[in-house]
């Protein structure tokens, strides 16, 4: 039977081959190379147009014969000569005398990290010319911003996140630096880097094909059976909390091309919710929550109305959910009331506690909204789950600093993965015809001007992060409002779709692969490509590839070398002194104080007078450390 589906594809066919374009949208490629440093802008993105970019690829930050080991948001692999010569830090350290162990860099080790190591004393001594700050140097960066810490993508090595354009180019770059001891500070370096990043900008379009990963599926013995892809075809659906529906429920419903000809789908699975969602929920305490009504058509209390409906919320929370709750008033007024948790008493008892928490100050119609959502946004960016949003309630937009919308924009993050819903209770935007006298119509009418500026403010943040701005007028919408965001962010957006393929051609270098997914539509067709890395790839060959154990480096603190001069290089002509300090951690004496020229010198330490043992030498250049030296002295 000649079904619809087969016309479907039949025209797809027909257009692709017949040399039809498809639907026109805007989309660049960009090339970020590892050895270079230099920004790499993308043309100009429209303001207010949502933009999907990816950014896909691994890079090696060393010899280009030692592999890669970087990718945009991690670095996953690290050559074992660079631990043993002290040129990148080990994930663990054993003290071979004492037996105790120090944390190291774990890996995968995201590149946003902003600790610098060594962090211990212990190390610090070990390690004295040694520092490490994977924020500071090295890196993927967007708008001079590290991608999120969204979680490690093993198998395709691809981040993607949306951004919503305001009229400008976005920065993309990789950098890198060294520190060489005894400098103080961090060096660029490039020259032995490799390989590049993919960056693919596309225009979110009205039905819009979004491929989340896709990943090979593997048979026992290790061989590529069939790839596994992550797809949705959204719409705009305003019944949903997001504001988007996918459509994808039949794998007839799309075309995937791969390798020179059409596959069709196996199997398709859909309807997936995920395990545990963690919620910031704001909460308004202003003075206007215990007088003000929900609407001129809704004579219930605003906070009457808000108190159940944030608790029914709590309540539908999974055994596995977390939430936080910050409230706010007037802009001195913001608190964390409870910190991420999964236990709903203490939830709900908080919640309560708001009706006698409610404004009493002399900044009596005070909102800071904006400042409690870049508040929220910075607790929720911390959170470590997959899935996270911001809920808040509020019956008045900001007015105190600051009120420019877009300072919270800037707070999101880059990768926008925390959508803001913006619940807003009484505010309307109907003047009030039952009101008589002047002065009180002179002020329903400023309040009704203020409510429009506002709520447009609150649509900019909610669209920016991908959220949604409910404006509410009956009490009785509230909990459904609450339980629609509920269910909806925990509903996973894409269905998995698997299809069988080819496994690697003989030598052919087959290890990456292009899939392409059609959707056809009543006037057009529009598709979305991506790559995945098949099993025939040669991974980078390390100590953990090999045996899956830890990079672990054994120092033994109480090695004997025999020191009699103390190196210092000079970046200018400076003052500098040499202390010396005994194990207790005694000034013995200064050894050495002086002018010295720019450039590379071996102070010799006078070492009379000293008895045997073991002495650290600090050096020190205009009354900051540079450096230190362990010096032992025998009989």
């Amino acid at each position: 039977m000649f079904t619809t589906t087969h016309v479907m594809r039949l025209l797809l066919l027909i257009m692709i081959f017949g040399g039809f374009e498809l639907q026109a949208q805007f989309s660049q490629t960009l090339k970020i190379k590892a050895n270079s440093g230099k920004p790499v802008l993308s043309d100009i993105l429209k303001s207010g147009v949502e933009y999907r970019i990816t950014i896909s690829g691994e890079y090696s930050i060393w010899k280009e014969q030692l592999g890669n080991g970087v990718d945009a948001g991690y670095i996953y692999d690290v050559p074992q000569v660079l631990i043993d010569n002290n040129q990148w830090p080990a994930e663990e350290y054993t003290d071979a005398n004492t037996g105790e162990k120090y944390k190291g860099i774990a890996l995968p080790a995201w590149v946003g990290d902003s600790i610098t190591f060594p962090y211990n004393s212990f190390l610090r001594q070990q390690l004295p010319f040694y520092e490490f700050n994977l924020r500071k140097w090295t890196g993927f960066r967007v708008d001079n911003q590290p991608l999120l810490n969204i979680g490690y993508s093993k198998d395709d090595h691809q981040y993607q996140f949306t951004k919503i354009g305001v009229g400008a180019s976005v920065s993309f770059a990789i950098i890198d630096s060294v520190l060489i001891p005894p400098m103080e500070d961090p060096t660029a370096s490039y020259a032995d880097n490799s390989g590049e990043l993919t960056v693919f900008i596309e225009e979110v379009m009205p039905f819009n094909v979004n491929i989340c990963s896709t990943s090979p599926i593997l048979d026992s013995t290790k061989k590529m059976k069939g790839i596994k892809v992550d797809v949705s075809v959204l719409v705009t659906d305003t019944n949903k909390a997001t504001g988007k529906k996918n459509i994808l429920f039949d794998k007839n419903q799309v075309a995937i091309y791969e390798n020179g000809k059409f596959i069709c789908p196996d199997t398709i699975y859909c309807n997936k919710t995920v395990e545990a969602i963690s919620v910031a929920l704001v909460f308004d305490r202003t003075n206007s929550m215990e007088f003000g009504t929900i609407s001129n058509s809704d004579s219930t209390l605003r906070i009457n109305a808000a108190i159940p409906a944030v608790k029914s919320f709590v309540n539908n929370l999974g055994s596995k959910d977390k939430a936080l709750l910050l409230s706010f008033s007037d802009t001195n007024d913001v608190t964390l009331d409870k910190n991420w948790t999964s236990d709903k008493k203490q939830l709900n008892e908080e919640i309560d506690n708001y009706r006698k928490r409610l404004t009493k100050s002399d900044n009596v119609g005070q909102t800071a909204l904006h400042k409690a959502l870049k508040s929220a946004i910075s607790r929720t960016d911390l959170n470590e789950s997959r899935v996270k949003a911001i809920v808040v309630l509020s019956d008045g937009a900001d007015n105190v600093a600051p009120v420019n919308e877009q300072d919270v924009i800037d707070t999101l993050p880059k990768a926008g993965n925390i959508p803001i819903f913006i619940i807003a209770l009484g505010m309307d935007t109907v003047l009030n015809t039952n009101l008589k006298d002047s002065g009180s119509i002179q002020f329903d009418k400023e309040k009704v001007e203020e409510n429009i500026r506002g709520l447009a403010r609150m649509r900019n943040i909610a669209n920016a992060s991908k959220g949604r701005l409910f404006y509410v007028t009956e009490a009785n919408a509230l909990e459904n409002i609450y339980s629609l965001i509920s269910k909806d962010i925990r509903e996973e957006e894409c269905c998995t779709i698997e299809y069988a393929v080819e496994d690697c051609e003989k030598n052919l270098a087959d290890t990456v692969r292009t899939v392409m997914i059609y959707y056809p539509f009543e006037g057009g067709v529009t598709a979305r490509a991506t790559t995945y890395k098949t099993s025939c790839a040669k991974t980078f060959i390390s100590k953990r590839d090999a045996s899956g154990e830890q990079y672990t480096k054994v120092l033994n603190s109480k090695k004997k070398q025999a020191q009699s001069s103390v190196p210092i290089t000079l970046k200018s002509d400076n003052s500098v002194n040499i202390v010396l300090i005994d194990k207790s951690g005694t000034i013995i004496k200064t050894v050495f104080e002086a002018r010295l020229k720019k450039g590379s010198h071996s102070i010799s330490i006078d070492a009379k007078e000293l008895s045997a043992g073991i002495y650290t030498a600090e050096v020190f250049v205009k009354g900051k450390k540079l450096s230190q030296h362990e010096i032992t002295i025998q009989e």
